[in-house]
C-alpha cells in the first residue's frame, strides 16, 4: 500500500515540477524578448495605419 502511494505521489510531483520548470523557461524567454516583442508589435500596428 505504501509503495502505491509513493508511486502515485512521485508521478504527480514529476508532472508538477515539469510544469513549473517549463513555466519558468517560458517566463524567462518572455522577459528577455519583451523589448523585441514590443518593437515587432509596434511595427505591425504602424503598417495597418
Amino acid at each position: 500500500m505504501i509503495e502505491l502511494i509513493d508511486i502515485f505521489f512521485n508521478q504527480y510531483l514529476r508532472i508538477f515540477f515539469a510544469i513549473v520548470f517549463v513555466g519558468l523557461i517560458i517566463f524567462s524567454l518572455y522577459c528577455s524578448y519583451y523589448g523585441k516583442l514590443k518593437k515587432i508589435l509596434r511595427f505591425k500596428n504602424n503598417n495597418k495605419n
